[in-house]
């Protein structure tokens, strides 16, 4: 029998060059424990300054990387499904609904709305109003009593509402208060036009 330390188990080679056998405590330590064992207080300085530079730099310079190496890791998109459509204003409606492969002329056209948020531009209301005036079924306008900050606010478009009278007749323009209670949002000014009756609930 051979003098010195002897062991059946395994040997960690890593750990056999930088611990040794000098000792029993050093075959409990772990294979990490070992590794840092045998390092130098100039190595831990170079991880420690290295390391979160290298962080750093991947959080301000991650996308740019990732796009310089997008040839490599990305593949091209699918192509376009091309529609054709079919046109031709001399052809009546009815067929070009059946070349596009849709159903046949509605019997009553579909009804449009357009909802705005208006706050105080009653030039391009006024502008948006006269240009869709003709493809518009009805006007839906939501003015606020406050702005986006919470400060009070007149309500414009009472003020300027004959400035709107050339669409219809004033009889027509319904106005009306509500109280929105849901989650403490302001009281809200609806304006509808076109044969509205009422409040909507």
């Amino acid at each position: 029998m051979s003098i010195g330390y002897y062991s059946s188990k395994k040997t960690d080679d890593i750990c056999e060059e930088v611990c040794g056998q000098s000792s029993r405590a050093a075959l409990s330590m772990s294979r990490l424990k070992c590794i840092l064992r045998g390092l130098d207080l100039k190595t831990y300085i170079i991880l420690l300054v290295l390391v979160p530079l290298g962080i750093l730099g991947m959080y301000l310079h991650g996308p740019k990387i990732s796009s310089f190496l997008r040839p490599i890791w990305d593949s091209p998109p699918k192509p376009f499904q091309i529609i054709p459509h079919y046109y031709h204003h001399n052809v009546s409606m009815e067929n070009l609904c059946r070349l596009n492969g849709w159903g046949g002329v509605r019997e009553s056209p579909r009804r449009v709305y357009d909802a705005v948020l208006f706050n105080n531009e009653v030039d391009i209301l006024t502008i948006r109003w006269k240009e869709l005036y003709p493809y518009i079924t009805r006007f839906v306008i939501l003015e606020a009593n406050s702005t986006f900050t919470g400060i009070p606010k007149p309500l414009l478009f009472a003020r300027n509402r004959d400035r709107f009278k050339f669409h219809r007749e004033p009889a027509d323009l319904w106005d009306g208060w509500r109280e929105v209670q849901e989650r403490g949002k302001p009281i809200c000014r609806r304006s509808i036009s076109e044969g509205s009756t009422g409040p909507a609930h």
